[in-house]
Order: structure tokens, then sequence, then C-alpha cells
């Protein structure tokens, strides 16, 4: 996914939440959790694309909620963004 630029109202560019934490890695607990999954037989990178896939959209969302737009789901869990004509056009429920 493409680093995303965010900025305040006022134009000022501020650092993204990935950033800030990144600032305060340390990855002992990370080699724990990966070594945790793999005795539950789980592949951590599947854990962990999925969590990002979560957080992926949790951004969208956020992001289009700021900008003015709805967040829109269809029946299959698919989630859609765009003004409430276009959630309602598609016949999609409306989730923010």
């Amino acid at each position: 996914m493409p680093t995303q630029i965010y900025r305040t109202k006022d134009g000022v560019r501020v650092p993204s939440v990935t950033t800030i934490i990144g600032r305060f890695k340390e990855s002992g607990g990370l080699i724990h959790w990966a070594w945790a999954l793999g005795m539950e037989g789980k592949d951590y990178r599947q854990v962990r694309d999925s969590a990002a896939d979560a957080g992926s959209l949790a951004h969208s969302m956020i992001y289009e909620t700021n900008h003015g737009n709805k967040i829109g789901m269809d029946k299959e869990g698919n989630v859609y963004a765009g003004t409430m004509a276009e959630m309602l056009e598609k016949g999609l429920t409306v989730i923010s």
C-alpha cells in the first residue's frame, strides 16, 4: 500500500500512526508472537496480512468519512465509499 500523507485542516503535515509506532520498535514481542502462532500451527504472515487488511480498511473508512463520503456494505461484505445517493442506488447497507 502506498504511503499516505496526512494533513490537518490547516494543511500542516502530520505523521501517520505507523510512523509514530515505528519510532518505538522493539522486536522481542513480535518474535514471541510469531513463535506462538507457529506453535498453534498458524503462519504468522497470513495473520499479519489479515490484520493489515483490517487496518487498511479502517484507515480508508476514516479517510472517506472525513471527506464527507458514506461507507456502505453489500450482502457479501464488500465495502464501498461514496455519497448517500450512490449507496442507495447500489442497494448497499450504509454503515457510517
